[in-house]
């Protein structure tokens, strides 16, 4: 930051680097800051992205959807209107008004969407037990989504579980990619399910310690925070 104050990605993973030591309110000062010296719209929304993302991350959800909802008042194409729809209806799914959810997945579906839309509308859908919209979801994704990619054994697993069908995701889980951190957390959850709390314990608290940092991808990023979300309601 000292050599270039003029690249945005130094003021945002500072702000990170804070959220994760713990020190939320440094962190959203970092984002503000961020969202105040630098004029592009996108970058400007990123850094009010994850000013929204450090409110669900501790857990308020009402806040989160305020910074969201504020996205929407500026001038966003389809696209990117889907997107803060997309994650308007994950935060109201794990954190506020599952009734509202609904309607955020309307608007989300409006655009053109890309194949990471349906594997977060397949685990949102799965979240407010809508399980017909969740495995069609589901399937959309695993038709869009290349053939080496395991992530669909996550979100088969996460609705199995919401269905009861604890072998099926045991089953699922085994196929699924083991260091990813959603996946960590629907197995948290199937331990739960299955009377071992210690072991969901401990995946907890590998979760709630892993990296959050900025991987440059906004929707892996964002599944990260989902599994955070995911693990500290079980």
């Amino acid at each position: 930051m000292e050599l270039d104050s003029e690249i945005a990605a130094g003021t945002m993973k500072l702000g990170l680097i804070h959220l994760m030591m713990g020190d939320v309110a440094t962190a959203r000062a970092d984002f503000a800051r961020g969202q105040e010296h630098f004029t592009d719209p996108a970058t400007k929304r990123e850094f009010t992205y994850w000013t929204a993302a450090s409110y669900a991350y501790t857990g308020d959800g009402k806040s989160a959807v305020r910074e969201l909802t504020n996205i929407l008042g500026t001038t966003l194409t389809p696209a990117q209107t889907a997107v803060v729809h997309e994650r308007l209806a994950a935060v109201e799914a794990y954190l506020g008004d599952r009734k509202a959810v609904a309607s955020h997945l309307t608007a989300s579906d409006a655009a053109t969407p890309p194949a990471a839309h349906y594997a977060l509308k397949a685990i949102v859908c799965a979240r407010i037990n809508d399980l017909d919209q969740a495995r069609g979801a589901a399937a959309q994704f695993t038709s869009r989504a290349p053939a080496t990619n395991l992530f669909p054994h996550t979100r088969n697993a996460l609705i199995a579980l919401q269905a009861k069908d604890l072998a099926t995701a045991e089953q699922e889980l085994a196929a699924a990619p083991p260091n990813d951190l959603f996946t960590k957390a629907v197995r948290a959850d199937l331990f739960m399910r299955k009377g071992q709390k210690a072991e969901a314990q401990a995946l907890r608290q590998e979760i709630s310690t892993s990296s959050v940092k900025l991987d440059g991808n906004p929707p892996v990023d964002f599944f990260k925070l989902m599994a955070k979300m995911h693990a500290d309601k079980l």
